[in-house]
């Protein structure tokens, strides 16, 4: 008897459970919706502070990271989508209003709790460390075919016998990190490692 209890028991747990599930996607169908209108919205605020970044990058001179990219990529699609879940909800009644549309509420409430997955699951994704990475200089390599000019000759000279005075305690050579700095200020960007 205890055997024939516990095989109906388990019988009724795997029916139940599933049941139970479709079942409420008919029932919270406005609950779901309502909820992936928030998760959407918060989706979308991620999306505007990632964005923030990428310009600030971009102007910094930055690549941005190509896992950034394509999540941006996809949270436009989910947004996408979860606006075309929520933009059924007015279909969700039939005989002019009166009944509720059994059919309709469960596809729009089962679309809306798996859509809210995903974005859950993108959320966490666009929690980034960095957005960009700095690219190396293009354009600089060894000077090919170098001609020497009398004039570099003569401020090379002019250089080499100042380093060989020993009074002399600065060759005329210019506070470069200062220039850079007040160039990177005007242009709002920003140099690491700045004394």
């Amino acid at each position: 008897m205890e055997v024939l209890i516990s095989i109906v028991a388990k019988v009724a747990e795997l029916l139940v459970v599933p049941i139970k599930r479709q079942i409420g996607y008919v029932l919270d169908c406005n609950t779901n919706i309502q909820n992936l209108k928030n998760e959407v919205e918060k989706l979308t605020d991620a999306k505007t502070r990632v964005i923030h970044s990428i310009e600030e990058a971009r102007r910094n001179g930055e690549e941005i990271e190509a896992e950034v990219l394509n999540w941006m990529r996809s949270v436009d699609g989910v947004i996408e989508g979860g606006g075309g879940v929520v933009g059924d909800e007015s279909s969700k009644k039939c005989f002019m209003g009166l009944c509720p549309d059994l059919k309709i509420r469960y596809r729009l409430g089962k679309a809306a709790k798996k859509e809210l997955t995903v974005i859950a699951d993108l959320q966490k994704k666009g929690k980034f460390d960095g957005v960009s990475y700095r690219a190396a200089p293009s354009g600089i390599g060894p000077v090919k075919d170098y001609e020497a000019f009398e004039s570099r000759d003569s401020v090379l000279n002019d250089i080499v016998d100042a380093l060989k005075d020993g009074d002399v305690n600065m060759v005329g050579a210019p506070d470069i990190r200062r220039i850079q700095g007040e160039i990177a200020d005007g242009l709002g960007l920003k140099i690491g490692c700045r004394d």
